[in-house]
């Protein structure tokens, strides 16, 4: 038996992606026991311009499906955004049913001031002989997938370790 079913009726599926938000989340250490988990608050949608800009984005999405040809052959939708609809409306749905990308980038940010965790050679402020080398030094998210900066990232640390010898 299939884990999963064959759709049997025609569908379309549109997403949408804020890929350079401006709310900050957060990210704690519960205490000194490494076993311990951390406090992580991703602090989704916390800026009014990540907010503002879904909705924009999910409006946008209604209003094409809502524009021939699509019109004409689009018989249900589950997207909010229809003109009636609040923008709190819209954005209760998107809270709702919103996810992530699974690309989280950022929470030992690379730089010089008091806030970086990182150095430009991803040493830790502080901490002697010990780098980071991930997509958390990233000091800002890219708009693409994060492979491609991962494997730069490595790249890098491993050429300061190599020149540190």
């Amino acid at each position: 038996k299939l884990a999963f079913e064959v759709e049997r009726q025609p569908r379309i599926t549109a997403t949408m992606a804020l890929l350079r938000p401006q709310s900050r989340g957060t990210l704690r250490l519960a205490d000194n026991n490494p076993a311990s988990r951390p406090f992580i608050d991703p602090a989704y949608l916390a800026s009014p311009n990540d907010s503002e800009a879904m909705v924009r984005g999910m409006r946008f999405l209604a209003q094409l499906f809502r524009t021939e040809p699509l019109a004409g052959l689009v018989i249900s939708s589950t997207l909010p955004g229809d003109p009636t609809q609040s923008d709190g409306q819209v954005l209760e749905h998107i809270v709702a049913t919103a996810a992530t990308m699974g690309h989280p980038a950022g929470t030992c940010r690379m730089g010089t001031d008091d806030s970086a965790v990182v150095d430009p050679q991803l040493r830790v402020h502080g901490i002697g002989g010990l780098r980071v080398a991930d997509n958390s030094v990233m000091p800002s998210l890219t708009s693409g997938n994060t492979n491609a900066p991962a494997l730069m990232i490595g790249q890098k640390a491993a050429s300061f370790i190599c020149a540190d010898r």
